[in-house]
Protein backbone atom coordinates (compact mmCIF):
# COMPACT_ATOMS: atom_id res chain seq x y z
CA UNK A 1 0.00 0.00 0.00
CA UNK A 2 1.54 3.53 -1.31
CA UNK A 3 0.31 6.27 0.92
CA UNK A 4 1.37 10.13 -0.37
CA UNK A 5 1.41 12.72 2.09
CA UNK A 6 1.57 16.31 0.30
CA UNK A 7 2.23 18.59 3.07
CA UNK A 8 2.30 22.01 0.91
CA UNK A 9 -0.12 24.39 1.78
CA UNK A 10 -3.75 24.62 0.03
CA UNK A 11 -3.40 27.91 -1.21
CA UNK A 12 0.09 26.69 -2.76
CA UNK A 13 -1.71 23.29 -4.40
CA UNK A 14 -1.97 23.75 -8.30
CA UNK A 15 -5.61 24.31 -9.56
CA UNK A 16 -7.75 23.88 -12.87
CA UNK A 17 -7.63 27.12 -14.69
CA UNK A 18 -11.28 27.50 -13.90
CA UNK A 19 -13.79 25.99 -11.90
CA UNK A 20 -17.07 24.00 -12.86
CA UNK A 21 -18.84 26.44 -10.96
CA UNK A 22 -17.86 29.98 -12.86
CA UNK A 23 -18.66 27.65 -16.37
CA UNK A 24 -21.98 27.70 -15.10
CA UNK A 25 -22.08 30.80 -13.73
CA UNK A 26 -20.89 32.27 -17.26
CA UNK A 27 -23.34 30.25 -19.71
CA UNK A 28 -26.72 31.24 -17.11
CA UNK A 29 -25.53 34.81 -17.30
CA UNK A 30 -24.84 34.90 -21.01
CA UNK A 31 -28.35 32.77 -21.65
CA UNK A 32 -30.22 35.07 -19.66
CA UNK A 33 -28.85 37.95 -21.09
CA UNK A 34 -29.67 36.55 -24.44
CA UNK A 35 -33.27 35.98 -23.59
CA UNK A 36 -33.38 39.86 -22.26
CA UNK A 37 -32.20 40.48 -25.48
CA UNK A 38 -35.06 38.38 -27.59
CA UNK A 39 -37.94 39.59 -25.29
CA UNK A 40 -37.20 43.10 -25.56
CA UNK A 41 -36.60 43.17 -29.48
CA UNK A 42 -39.90 41.30 -29.82
CA UNK A 43 -41.12 43.57 -27.51
CA UNK A 44 -40.23 47.00 -30.16
CA UNK A 45 -41.26 44.90 -33.07
CA UNK A 46 -44.59 44.09 -31.55
CA UNK A 47 -44.78 48.01 -30.46
CA UNK A 48 -43.84 49.14 -33.88
CA UNK A 49 -46.58 46.79 -36.00
CA UNK A 50 -49.14 47.93 -33.32
CA UNK A 51 -48.23 51.52 -34.21
CA UNK A 52 -48.02 51.30 -37.64
CA UNK A 53 -51.60 49.18 -37.70
CA UNK A 54 -52.83 52.20 -35.88
CA UNK A 55 -51.88 54.69 -38.24
CA UNK A 56 -53.61 52.38 -41.43
CA UNK A 57 -56.56 52.38 -39.04
CA UNK A 58 -56.21 56.23 -38.49
CA UNK A 59 -55.36 56.42 -42.80
CA UNK A 60 -58.69 54.14 -43.43
CA UNK A 61 -61.52 56.16 -40.96
CA UNK A 62 -60.05 59.84 -42.72
CA UNK A 63 -60.68 58.06 -46.15
CA UNK A 64 -64.28 56.21 -45.67
CA UNK A 65 -64.87 60.17 -43.48
CA UNK A 66 -64.07 61.46 -46.31
CA UNK A 67 -66.19 59.12 -48.74
CA UNK A 68 -69.32 59.03 -46.60
CA UNK A 69 -68.93 62.73 -47.15
CA UNK A 70 -69.09 62.84 -50.69
CA UNK A 71 -71.57 63.36 -53.36
CA UNK A 72 -71.62 59.86 -54.30
CA UNK A 73 -72.25 58.42 -50.88
CA UNK A 74 -74.86 60.60 -50.42
CA UNK A 75 -76.82 60.12 -54.24
CA UNK A 76 -76.19 56.15 -53.00
CA UNK A 77 -77.82 56.65 -49.52
CA UNK A 78 -80.43 58.06 -51.02
CA UNK A 79 -80.91 55.64 -53.70
CA UNK A 80 -80.90 53.15 -50.73
CA UNK A 81 -83.54 54.58 -48.74
CA UNK A 82 -85.87 55.10 -52.15
CA UNK A 83 -85.17 51.16 -52.64
CA UNK A 84 -86.06 50.50 -49.06
CA UNK A 85 -89.22 52.33 -49.36
CA UNK A 86 -89.93 50.60 -52.73
CA UNK A 87 -89.28 47.32 -51.38
CA UNK A 88 -91.53 48.05 -47.83
CA UNK A 89 -94.36 49.57 -50.34
CA UNK A 90 -93.90 46.18 -52.55
CA UNK A 91 -94.44 44.01 -49.25
CA UNK A 92 -97.42 45.55 -48.51
CA UNK A 93 -99.06 45.13 -51.93
CA UNK A 94 -98.05 41.46 -51.37
CA UNK A 95 -99.81 41.39 -48.04
CA UNK A 96 -102.36 43.08 -49.18
CA UNK A 97 -102.66 40.75 -52.33
CA UNK A 98 -102.59 37.13 -50.36
CA UNK A 99 -105.42 39.25 -48.12
CA UNK A 100 -107.62 39.55 -51.52
CA UNK A 101 -106.57 36.69 -52.72
CA UNK A 102 -107.88 34.56 -49.85
CA UNK A 103 -111.47 36.43 -49.29
CA UNK A 104 -112.52 35.49 -52.73
CA UNK A 105 -114.59 32.39 -53.25
CA UNK A 106 -113.81 31.06 -56.45
CA UNK A 107 -117.67 29.74 -57.17
CA UNK A 108 -116.77 27.84 -60.26
CA UNK A 109 -114.59 25.73 -58.08
CA UNK A 110 -117.57 25.12 -55.77
CA UNK A 111 -120.47 24.34 -58.00
CA UNK A 112 -118.09 22.04 -59.70
CA UNK A 113 -117.43 20.12 -56.06
CA UNK A 114 -120.85 20.42 -55.24
CA UNK A 115 -122.16 18.59 -59.17
CA UNK A 116 -118.86 16.12 -58.27
CA UNK A 117 -120.59 14.85 -55.52
CA UNK A 118 -123.91 13.92 -56.81
CA UNK A 119 -124.27 10.08 -56.50
CA UNK A 120 -126.75 7.76 -58.88
CA UNK A 121 -130.69 8.74 -58.81
CA UNK A 122 -130.02 12.26 -57.70
CA UNK A 123 -130.18 15.16 -60.08
CA UNK A 124 -129.78 19.06 -59.51
CA UNK A 125 -132.18 21.26 -60.26
CA UNK A 126 -130.76 24.97 -58.57
CA UNK A 127 -127.21 25.99 -56.86
CA UNK A 128 -127.91 29.20 -54.99
CA UNK A 129 -126.24 31.43 -52.50
CA UNK A 130 -127.72 33.91 -50.44
CA UNK A 131 -126.80 37.74 -49.32
CA UNK A 132 -125.30 35.83 -46.28
CA UNK A 133 -122.83 33.21 -47.85
CA UNK A 134 -125.15 30.47 -47.59
CA UNK A 135 -125.20 27.90 -50.69
CA UNK A 136 -128.43 26.45 -51.29
CA UNK A 137 -128.56 23.05 -53.55
CA UNK A 138 -131.93 21.87 -54.62
CA UNK A 139 -132.70 18.90 -56.47
CA UNK A 140 -134.49 15.49 -56.85
CA UNK A 141 -134.22 11.95 -55.13
CA UNK A 142 -136.09 8.82 -55.89
CA UNK A 143 -135.18 8.46 -52.00
CA UNK A 144 -133.77 10.04 -48.85
CA UNK A 145 -131.46 7.35 -48.59
CA UNK A 146 -130.08 9.04 -51.64
CA UNK A 147 -129.94 12.35 -50.21
CA UNK A 148 -128.65 11.21 -46.87
CA UNK A 149 -125.77 9.61 -49.36
CA UNK A 150 -125.53 13.24 -51.49
CA UNK A 151 -124.81 15.04 -48.09
CA UNK A 152 -122.40 12.79 -46.21
CA UNK A 153 -120.11 12.97 -49.63
CA UNK A 154 -120.24 16.79 -49.27
CA UNK A 155 -120.09 16.83 -45.33
CA UNK A 156 -116.79 14.57 -46.01
CA UNK A 157 -115.13 17.29 -48.66
CA UNK A 158 -113.50 19.78 -46.83
CA UNK A 159 -115.08 22.81 -48.84
CA UNK A 160 -117.77 22.18 -47.19
CA UNK A 161 -119.08 22.83 -44.03
CA UNK A 162 -122.85 22.70 -41.72
CA UNK A 163 -124.51 20.19 -44.87
CA UNK A 164 -128.05 20.35 -43.56
CA UNK A 165 -131.65 19.41 -45.29
CA UNK A 166 -133.67 22.84 -45.43
CA UNK A 167 -136.58 20.54 -47.42
CA UNK A 168 -137.42 17.20 -48.56
CA UNK A 169 -140.69 16.93 -50.42
CA UNK A 170 -141.48 12.87 -49.64
CA UNK A 171 -144.24 12.71 -52.68
CA UNK A 172 -142.51 15.03 -55.37
CA UNK A 173 -138.59 13.69 -54.21
CA UNK A 174 -137.70 17.11 -54.29
CA UNK A 175 -135.41 18.60 -51.78
CA UNK A 176 -132.99 21.67 -50.89
CA UNK A 177 -129.66 21.27 -48.96
CA UNK A 178 -128.04 24.51 -46.83
CA UNK A 179 -124.40 25.05 -46.35
CA UNK A 180 -121.47 27.07 -45.92
CA UNK A 181 -118.30 27.17 -47.52
CA UNK A 182 -114.89 26.77 -44.87
CA UNK A 183 -112.28 29.19 -45.02
CA UNK A 184 -110.08 26.80 -46.93
CA UNK A 185 -112.44 25.78 -48.71
CA UNK A 186 -112.87 28.96 -50.80
CA UNK A 187 -109.29 29.24 -52.78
Amino acid sequence: MDVKINLVPEEYKPRPPVSMRTVCLVVLVLGLAFGCYQLYSMKSGAEAEAAETQSRIEAMQLEAASLSQSAEAAALNKDIKAAEGELDLLGTLVADFEQFNSSIVKWGVIVDRVMDRVPASVYLTSITKSKDGVIQVGGIAATYERVATYITALENDSMFEGVTTSEWDVLAGTFKLSMRTTAGGER
